[in-house]
């Protein structure tokens, strides 16, 4: 026995663990010394300290009064998320609803041609020659000239139309500039088959891409006529201060989009005497792809300026010119969400 008790053990065998250095004392929950002392330690998971807690927890395991806030201001934040994006949702499906609705109750008089693989629509009524084809102001449709279509078809006749991306007309490309859109008007007047010469008739910016018009295709024309039509320098003669009244065209797209828009009246409202083509005029309000081609075109105004400084003269082209007097002022009317500040900075 003593030779065996003598002998010498392992390493492996008397070598011990190291002690956990962290006295208990750090966690327990200890009472007043007048009584005896009970010390609650939490459970000790291998490989930890008895007492090593977790930051968010108390002294009981519990999670901080910090921690709980953090969580719960978690919880508000994502939940207020979820509102906001299933509100979005539901804005852009009523809204996408709506356009339907009044699409398929109010479909537009008038025709549409196969223009570079799209759509485009065209009005024309009356008959007689020389043909007048209508032209419509930035961002405007041929619902524009509900009022004057109906005298003038009196005595010949006359088309109106929605250029790329506006009215019942597809977006036939991302440019909107006064070449482009020229090419387009004279492409759908030749699948419609309206007998030249013509007459075109623009309001407002319209009056530059009828220069364009006028430039690039010349034997098409028996006469231009201009009804407050912008000039190729408007935009530098006017002043600072107008100009910073333009709206902000990416807010008013989203606001169209999610419906924000039509939610608070902006969209419907029809001029006096135009009781008769309001399911028509309320079909193409608030309507998406209608205000981004609205805001196409007035993004490409310095392009299209550019493009038109340097036409005419016309020769012996007839032109027709109808403004409106320095002291007149504009009588309210049909708007739109691209209508805001539009008459201010001369482009309406």
């Amino acid at each position: 026995m003593s030779a065996l008790s003598n002998t010498k053990r392992p390493a492996q065998h008397r070598q011990r663990a190291a002690p956990c250095r962290q006295p208990y004392g750090r966690g327990a929950i200890r009472f007043p010394i007048s009584r005896p002392r009970i010390a609650i330690i939490p459970p000790i998971l291998p490989g930890r300290c008895p007492m090593a807690l977790d930051s968010r927890q108390n002294s009981i395991g519990q999670p901080s009064r910090e921690h709980r806030w953090r969580r719960l201001l978690a919880r508000i934040g994502i939940g207020l998320l979820l509102l906001l994006v299933l509100t979005c949702i539901t804005g852009a499906t009523w809204n996408a609803l709506m356009i339907r609705h009044y699409r398929l109750a109010y479909p537009a008089p008038g025709k549409t041609y196969r223009v570079d693989g799209h759509a485009m629509h065209m009005y024309c009524t009356g008959t007689g020659s020389p043909t007048l084809v209508l032209d419509a102001g930035l961002g405007d449709d041929c619902t524009v000239w509900a009022k004057v279509q109906p005298e003038l078809s009196k005595t010949t006749q006359v088309c109106s139309y929605d250029r790329s991306g506006l009215g019942r007309s597809d977006t036939l490309s991302n440019d909107h500039d006064a070449n482009t859109l020229a090419d387009q008007l004279h492409a759908l007047l030749e699948q419609a088959g309206i007998a030249k010469p013509f007459v075109l008739m623009g309001h407002s910016i319209a009056g530059v891409y009828l220069r364009a018009y006028a430039t690039r295709y010349p034997h098409d024309l028996a006469g231009l006529v201009f009804v407050d039509g912008s000039t190729p320098d408007q935009m530098k003669r006017l002043p600072k201060e107008v100009m910073g009244s333009v709206p902000n065209f990416a807010l008013m797209k989203w606001m169209t989009v999610l419906g924000v828009a039509r939610a608070t009246g902006q969209c419907p409202d029809i001029e006096p005497g135009l009781e008769s083509e309001r399911g028509w005029i309320l079909s193409d309000a608030c309507v998406p792809s209608i205000v981004a081609a609205g805001i196409g075109e007035f993004r490409d105004i310095d392009r299209s300026s550019d493009e038109t400084r340097q036409s005419g003269p016309f020769g012996s082209l007839p032109i027709l010119i109808f403004f409106r007097g320095p002291g007149r002022t504009r009588q309210k009317g049909r708007s739109s969400p691209l209508s805001a500040g539009r008459n201010e900075s001369g482009f309406r």
